[in-house]
């Protein structure tokens, strides 16, 4: 296991880069719970992980007059900054397409430490 960040660094929706063996990783706090993704985006590999975190929309375009809030998912996707692209924090797959996918990393938290299972 690596050392990657104290789980105080990582606050809930926020992400961090990290290199480990020189590869760039973020790592994910979703509700206390840590994710890890490889920082390269499918489509032009973009630093898909120093993007926007979001809760993913679910079900078909909300009608006018409708809160888009109300379909919301509980997931979160990170958005390329590059062009858009979005992935599922917690799986690496593409907000639109399942056969897309990053690569995900295990995590294991002891004593408020974030590590990287390699």
């Amino acid at each position: 296991m690596i050392e990657v960040c104290k789980v105080e660094e990582v606050e809930h929706g926020e992400g961090k880069v990290v290199k480990v063996k020189g590869v760039e990783v973020g790592i994910f706090n979703i509700d206390g719970e840590f994710y890890a993704l490889l920082n390269s985006c499918c489509h032009q590999r973009g630093p898909v992980c120093t993007g926007d975190i979001r809760k993913r929309v679910g079900g078909d375009v909300p009608p006018l007059g409708k809160l888009p809030e109300e379909y919301f998912t509980e997931d979160y996707v990170v958005i390329c900054p590059w062009h858009g692209w979005a992935y599922d924090i917690k799986t690496g797959e593409h907000a639109g397409d399942p056969d897309i996918r990053i690569p995900t990393y295990k995590i294991v938290v002891e004593e408020q430490t974030v590590y990287l299972d390699v």
